[in-house]
């Protein structure tokens, strides 16, 4: 992949306008609006290799939305791309999706309001941006290959298509809707927290659960969990001198620390704890306690300890919230 500023990805991306998207060549009026003359729902709609992309978004009527002049990034999955997804999903046709549910995915591929080139994207590494469909995107850079929710990669040859209102990018995957355990997994912030959700606590179920959605059966969905990153681990571990690793603590120690960070049945957001929010009851009792201090929020766990810091926020998927915090939650043991 070569910088998008170089002379060679400007001729291409010049290329890629007449040849790649095949645009209409049929004489318009001098009067047209402007805003009709290459926009990113014109540049799919004569594309060669996005015709069923271009009819699912038509499908979700947000095709139109993409011929004006707000401006919006689309990750454009290619036709082998969503025919590959129709097989997998069992579906033969675009219309055999439920509407709803396309509606997700058609709308997890675009950005709105931001045009990210390449550069813009490169720069990104291990960062979330937020899609129409309101789930995170989890950026990362291997190398220059550029890759979204780790499954889905950029092609390297199609790259800052430019529409006058926005940037298009063609992609080798329908990018997957994310779940809390999704970006639990993949982030390797969380590396350490994963573990201690899988291999470390075999006799309870974490991952199945926070894979759930409301619509399953006996599911607490959504979720918020307050994820504590790698270094808070480490920290929490040298308490210990037994453990080197977080697999050292017996479960019937560490289940109930894991229970600690997370909420059932309740996404809350930034927004939420900004609003006021002043406690929640943790999936293992003990409250969890919001101090809103200037544009501040820290957290007291269950046994005292307070001004516990969040790190990043809103890192949104379809069953629930993650924010990472700077510290292991601890529940009250005495109680």
């Amino acid at each position: 992949m070569k910088n998008s500023k170089t002379p060679l990805i400007l001729i291409k991306s010049l290329i890629l306008l007449i040849t790649f998207f095949t645009l209409a060549t049929s004489c318009e009026n001098d009067n047209d609006p402007p805003i009709h003359t290459n926009t990113i729902a014109r540049l799919l709609s004569n594309g060669s290799k996005v015709k069923l992309f271009t009819k699912a978004l038509d499908r979700v009527h947000f095709l139109d939305d993409l011929h004006g002049t707000k401006k919006y990034t689309v990750f454009a999955p290619d036709d082998d791309a969503f025919e590959d997804f129709l097989e997998e999903n069992d579906y033969d046709e675009i219309d055999d999706i439920p509407k709803s549910e396309l509606k997700k995915i058609i709308l997890n591929h675009i950005i709105p309001t931001k045009e990210i080139s390449m550069d813009d994207l490169l720069d990104m590494d291990k960062e979330y941006v937020e899609s129409s469909a309101g789930y995170s995107l989890f950026i990362e850079v291997d190398v220059d290959e550029i890759s979204i929710n780790r499954t889905t990669k950029l092609d390297d040859e199609v790259l800052d298509v430019e529409a006058s209102n926005g940037i298009i990018h063609l992609v080798n995957n329908v990018i997957n809707t994310p779940t809390i355990a999704t970006f639990l997994e993949l982030d390797t912030q969380f590396s350490s927290l994963y573990k201690g959700l899988t291999t470390a606590t075999p006799n309870t179920d974490f991952i199945t659960s926070l894979k759930s959605l409301e619509t399953d059966d006996a599911s607490d969905a959504p979720f918020t969990v307050f994820a504590p990153n790698n270094e808070a681990i480490e920290t929490f571990l040298e308490t210990n001198d037994n453990w080197d690793k977080i697999e050292d603590i017996d479960e019937s120690t560490l289940s109930p620390i894991l229970k600690h960070h997370i909420i059932t049945t309740k996404a809350i957001s930034k927004k939420t704890l900004t609003d006021g929010l002043q406690s929640a009851k943790s999936l293992e009792g003990d409250n969890l306690v919001f101090t809103k201090l200037n544009d501040k929020i820290t957290i007291k766990d269950g046994s005292g300890n307070e001004s516990i810091k969040i790190l990043i926020f809103d890192i949104k998927t379809r069953n629930g919230i993650i924010h990472c915090i700077e510290s292991v939650l601890i529940p009250n043991t005495e109680n």
